[in-house]
């Protein structure tokens, strides 16, 4: 929605509003049809769709859309999945981590307490989780603008590996 990316100007302080980093390269419209047509590669891909019971958006939950992810992260890149878990039975999670976990076998789970979500992160095997680099000013920082007081509190988000799941 453009309207999202014209009000970010409101939530961060003058030169902080992560649309303006040079490095960032904002897609707004189709997800599914950007990925098939573009030959861009990225550093961190997220996808934040709206539920997956809602018509037409289930097509981002699958194994063909994982795989379009896939082919379009730079080497080491980053996938996140945002999953809402409310109306959703257990039976469609558990089919939407299994397509996650094909494409990506080293996906990591993050559940987010306060709320009714999950996310799915595929962190490639060269790539570890390292609590110290929460640890930085800059995401000590980063941390304090989400009221987030410890590093210690986004490492308890964390659950394990996708692959428990099975």
């Amino acid at each position: 929605e453009p309207a999202v990316a014209t009000a970010t100007r409101w939530f961060h302080a003058p030169g902080r509003n992560p649309l303006e980093d040079r490095r960032v390269t904002l897609v707004t419209g189709d997800a599914r049809t950007e990925l098939q047509h573009s030959r861009e590669r990225y550093g961190v891909i997220i996808s934040e769709p709206s539920n997956p019971w809602v018509a037409g958006v289930n097509n981002l939950f699958t194994v063909d859309f994982y795989r379009k992810v896939k082919a379009r992260l730079e080497p080491g890149g980053v996938f996140c999945q945002w999953v809402q878990l409310y109306e959703l039975s257990p039976e469609t999670f558990g089919s939407l981590a299994a397509s996650f976990l094909e494409v990506f076998p080293e996906g990591q789970l993050f559940t987010l307490w306060s709320s009714f979500d999950v996310l799915m992160v595929a962190v490639p095997p060269s790539r570890t989780l390292v609590r110290a680099r929460l640890e930085t000013p800059a995401a000590r920082a980063e941390l304090a603008r989400a009221h987030i007081l410890s590093p210690d509190l986004v490492t308890g988000y964390w659950s394990g590996p996708i692959s428990d799941l099975r």
